[in-house]
């Protein structure tokens, strides 16, 4: 939602949808700075910015939206506040 211009709105139906069809696996905090060095190997991503695929709209996908590791942070964190519905 920072760096799309999903709705909150979109966002909730999104994420209860995606809880519904595969569940939820906590992740770890700590496990964080090795999933960042991971992304940091994606094939995607340019002059060592790591590149996503986001969601400005149910079916309206923006590729290549450049995201800070405390924005990938901060996803996980919401991720992890989940609960399934």
């Amino acid at each position: 939602m920072e760096l799309a211009e999903l709705s909150a709105r979109d966002l909730e139906e999104i994420s209860a949808y995606l809880l519904k069809i595969y569940g939820h696996q906590q992740i770890p905090m700590e496990a964080f700075p090795d999933l960042l060095l991971l992304m940091q190997q994606d094939k995607k991503n340019e002059d060592h910015r790591i590149n996503f695929t986001l969601l400005d709209a149910p079916g309206k996908a923006r590729i290549n939206g450049t995201a800070t590791p405390a924005l990938i942070k901060q996803a996980i964190l919401y991720y992890n506040g989940l609960v399934r519905g």
